[in-house]
C-alpha cells in the first residue's frame, strides 16, 4: 500500500494575525463605520450613539482565545499574538486607551494607569443609566475583563470588579447587574477554576504582565487620553477606593 504522508503542520506567524495588525495600527476594524485603532481612539470617544448602536468593534478592541463572538470578520487571539502583545509597548498604550474609551461609554475613569483603580465620571448618572437598561454591554464588561487576562493586564481586573461589586450591591446605582456581576464578573477572578480555564482557554503562563508595568515613566499621551473628571463635589458616592 501507498505510504500516505501527513502534510506538514503550519506555522502560525503572530506578526500576520489580524488582532496584532489591528493593534499595531496596520489593518481596520469591520464591519462598517470601522477605522484604524488609533482614529478609532480619536474619533469615537464619547460618540455615545455609535459605542452603543455598532456591534462588531468590540471585538477588535478586546479580543479572546475563544474567538471573535458575532463577528465574523475577526478572528480568535492566538497565543502567539497575545505573548506579542504583551511585550509590545505601543500596543500595551493602545489597550489602555481602548480601556479607557470604554469606561468613559460607561460613566467610569481609570484613576489610576498603574494599579488599576477605577472611579465614577462625571457623566455617571447618565450613563448608569443607559447602562442598566442595555444588557448587551454586560457582555461587552465580561469580554473587557477576560481580555485583560490575555494581554497582560491582569492587574486591571481586580479593581475594575471591585467598583462593579460597590456600584451594584453597596451603592445600588447599577442594579440590573447584579445577576452579571454574579454569574460571569466575580467568576472571572477565579482563574483556577475549570470553568474559568475551560472558558477562557486561559493558562497559568497567558497571564505574563504587560511590558506596560515595567515602565517608570508612564507615557504622558497615555495618561492624559480622556477625561479624567469625576462625579461632581457633593454627589454622593463619588467614587469608590
Amino acid at each position: 500500500m501507498p505510504i500516505i504522508k501527513s502534510s506538514p503542520r503550519k506555522i502560525f506567524d503572530a506578526k500576520k494575525g489580524l488582532n496584532y495588525l489591528f493593534y499595531t495600527n496596520s489593518i481596520r476594524s469591520n464591519p462598517s463605520p470601522n477605522g484604524l485603532i488609533d482614529d478609532i481612539h480619536t474619533e469615537w470617544y464619547a460618540d455615545y450613539n455609535l459605542l452603543e448602536s455598532h456591534h462588531g468593534f468590540i471585538q477588535w478592541l478586546f479580543p479572546l482565545f475563544e474567538g471573535g463572538g458575532m463577528n465574523w470578520t475577526t478572528a480568535p487571539l492566538h497565543k502567539e499574538e497575545a505573548e506579542l502583545m504583551r511585550k509590545d509597548l505601543d500596543i500595551a498604550c493602545r489597550f489602555i486607551k481602548s480601556y479607557k474609551m470604554m469606561l468613559n461609554f460607561y460613566g467610569m475613569v481609570l484613576l489610576d494607569e498603574k494599579t488599576g483603580t477605577v472611579g465614577r465620571g462625571a457623566n455617571w448618572r447618565n450613563r448608569y443609566d443607559n447602562l442598566n437598561y442595555s444588557g448587551h454591554n454586560f457582555l461587552r464588561i465580561s469580554r473587557i475583563i477576560q481580555c485583560m487576562g490575555h494581554v497582560g493586564f491582569t492587574k486591571y481586573k481586580k479593581p475594575f470588579i471591585d467598583h462593579l461589586i460597590k456600584e451594584v450591591q453597596e451603592h445600588h446605582v447599577l442594579r440590573n447587574a447584579r445577576s452579571s456581576l454574579q454569574n460571569h464578573w466575580i467568576p472571572l477572578l477565579d482563574v483556577s477554576s475549570r470553568a474559568f480555564i475551560e472558558k477562557s482557554k486561559e493558562v497559568e503562563e497567558d497571564r505574563e504582565d504587560s511590558v506596560w508595568f515595567q515602565q517608570e515613566e508612564l507615557p504622558e499621551h497615555v495618561i492624559q487620553y480622556g477625561s479624567k473628571e469625576l462625579a461632581p463635589e457633593g454627589d454622593e458616592d463619588v467614587h469608590s477606593n
